[in-house]
């Protein structure tokens, strides 16, 4: 049943020429093509916290080093920490664990938020290594505007003028070319460390995850993690047309916009587990459905060729009506004018091809899928120098699809 059911044997093909399922692509209205994923772009829509939901724009996310500092995390199993009353004061307990932050020096805190982070010890060297790269970095921008300040055409009333300001910016650039005093030390390398017996002895020590979520914690008791933020992601297409977009805030799930390809293009899949014989004419059971709000219009031609199976039967010329929530309560039609179909479902139709196998390991069957989409869907917006007449031709879609009829 898996191997019935599985969508990855039917690859469809990208304007970019490659074979994904359909579940992967993107269809583009404004390329009128199907894209995927190397097609496409992520961008990072909104940082939130997972925990409490509350969106922070890139620029606090950056000051709060990309962590929310109303939740906090248990440094040992890493769920989330409980908040509880003592005294008219608040301490932190994990609901795993046990872990408390009375087990640290910690002490308790007059506000349920604002917890203290573990401390960085190199903090005040790496702020002093970045302030000497961008005095660097000046340098090298200043040697560079200077060498293209010298092609440039200058006459003698600029010189002798400070019309311009050109004498002050002189002076910055003079200023920027002197070296950076900013004095960083050099660290030199230490011998290995020895070997030693520490871990026979009863003092429990940190496991590795314990150290990956507080790297520079070293024999410092551990402190409450606070919980890092997560992104959510945008899909661009290479149009610069935004493909996949969710709603604004973190806690909606609808989508503002959604491109995907199998609410646009009907979904070929095997009806039934091939039976192949080697040297025998035999029968592959495909069926299509329509997920799209629309009427489709389709031809489904088998391609012939090297690396693909041959294909007796013809051209097949279809019209699937729109899905909908009462599909599944009709009856199944078994009346129609090609012998190819087997039988029709509302939005669903099933299709019998003839193909010839003469090698035991069957090459792919390929098909040539031709469909028109409705105006409501394929139409783009027009600019304001476009006229807004319609279309007298109607626009078909090619889409090439490929179907493995052995799962490796």
């Amino acid at each position: 049943m898996a191997t019935l059911l599985q969508s990855r044997l039917v690859k469809y093909k990208c304007s970019c020429d490659e074979w994904s399922a359909l579940s992967d692509l993107f269809y583009c209205k404004h390329c009128r093509a199907l894209k995927c994923r190397g097609c496409s772009s992520n961008e990072i829509d909104m940082l939130f916290c997972p925990s409490c939901l509350e969106n922070s724009s890139v620029t606090e996310a950056r000051l709060k080093k990309y962590r929310c500092m109303s939740c906090n995390e248990c440094p040992k199993c890493g769920r989330l920490l409980a908040v509880r009353t003592a005294n008219e004061k608040f301490y932190l307990v994990c609901i795993g664990c046990r872990w408390t932050t009375r087990e640290t020096d910690t002490p308790d805190q007059q506000a349920s938020s604002q917890w203290p982070m573990q401390e960085n010890p190199y903090e005040e060297e790496i702020q002093n290594v970045i302030e000497k790269m961008r005095g660097l970095a000046n340098i090298e921008k200043a040697q560079r505007d200077q060498r293209d300040l010298k092609k440039r055409p200058m006459n003698s009333g600029y010189r002798l003028t400070d019309k311009f300001g050109l004498q002050q910016m002189y002076e910055r650039r003079r200023k920027t070319f002197e070296k950076a005093t900013v004095d960083v030390p050099v660290h030199e390398p230490v011998d290995p460390t020895p070997f030693s017996l520490d871990f026979l002895s009863a003092k429990p020590r940190p496991t590795l995850d314990q150290i990956m979520r507080q790297p520079l914690a070293g024999d410092q008791p551990p402190k409450p993690v606070h919980v890092a933020l997560k992104s959510r992601k945008s899909i661009r297409c290479s149009c610069q047309h935004t493909l996949v977009k969710l709603e604004y805030g973190p806690s909606t799930i609808k989508y503002k916009l959604n491109m995907f390809a199998r609410n646009f293009i009907p979904e070929v899949r095997l009806s039934r587990t091939p039976n192949l014989k080697a040297g025998n004419e035999n029968w592959v059971m495909i069926s299509l459905t329509n997920h799209t709000s629309c009427k489709l219009d389709l031809t489904l031609t088998p391609e012939s060729g090297e690396g693909l199976m041959n294909c007796s039967t013809g051209e097949i010329a279809l019209n699937l009506p729109f899905a909908e929530d009462s599909s599944d309560l009709l009856g199944t039609e078994k009346r129609s004018d090609n012998e190819a179909v087997v039988f029709r479902q509302r939005h669903r139709v099933g299709i019998r091809l003839d193909v010839s196998q003469v090698a035991e390991d069957a090459p792919p069957l390929g098909l040539m899928m031709n469909l028109r989409l409705d105006d409501s869907f394929i139409q783009t917006p027009l600019t304001k120098n476009e006229e807004t007449k319609p279309s007298d031709e109607p626009q078909w879609l090619a889409i090439p699809v490929r179907l493995t009829l052995q799962d490796s």
